[in-house]
């Protein structure tokens, strides 16, 4: 209210002064160059709301039993959620592989993944989820158990996308991005700390990808 009544004043004070016009300047003036940008974990473009039958027939190649078949090392990602160092030496450099299975179905507008991590992948439980096809929902972070705002979509370019907010800041927010070809899964994630930056300024991120294939 105080900035308001300012303002008002300001502006009719303004209107009744009379103000000599400024001088053009001589010649154009050399904007200084910009610094290059610091590096940040791409930033998804949500496309708009198709119907959840378009939303469906999208999802329906991931549709099976997937197994873990490529990893990248997972150790950056465990270390900035916050694994420790013993969690992180015992689940090696790529957690899972030849051991994680992903089976997929769709009930009704419904997408439902269920993980089993192996013998020897994760000290993790066999996990379930149920989850919309498209929206936003009060769900979990699997295999954490966290709680989270979770939220589904298809992107402008055809990936399907996750984007995963702990309720509590744990440090960390999480985005997945998963395509389908040629009977491969690749599943990609981004963990963004909410805490650490790098010297430009910028958010610590990791990008982490596994390749699962159709069994």
């Amino acid at each position: 209210m105080v900035a308001g009544v300012l303002d008002s004043v300001i502006s009719k004070a303004s209107a009744q002064a009379e103000v000599p016009a400024a001088p053009e300047p001589a010649g154009p003036v050399e904007e200084a160059a910009a610094p290059p940008a610091a590096e940040e974990a791409p930033a998804p473009v949500e496309e708009a709301a198709a119907p959840v039958e378009e939303a469906v027939s999208k999802c329906e190649p991931f549709v099976g039993k997937w197994l873990c078949t490529d990893s990248e090392d997972m150790g950056p990602f465990l270390k900035l959620k916050g694994v420790p160092w013993i969690g992180r030496k015992a689940a090696g450099k790529a957690p899972g592989l030849n051991k994680e299975t992903i089976t997929v179905t769709i009930e009704g507008a419904n997408l439902i993944e269920s993980i089993n991590f192996g013998d020897g992948a994760f000290d993790f439980k066999p996990a379930t989820t149920v989850h919309p096809i498209v929206g936003e929902v009060d769900g979990v972070e699997v295999p954490d158990n966290v709680p989270a705002m979770c939220k589904y979509y298809w992107s402008e370019d055809g990936i399907y996308t996750t984007e995963v907010v702990p309720k509590k800041d744990k440090g960390y927010t999480l985005r997945e991005t998963r395509v389908v070809e040629g009977g491969k899964w690749v599943n990609t994630i981004y963990c963004t700390s909410t805490k650490e930056k790098d010297k430009d300024g910028a958010f610590v991120f990791t990008k982490t990808v596994r390749t699962y294939t159709k069994q």
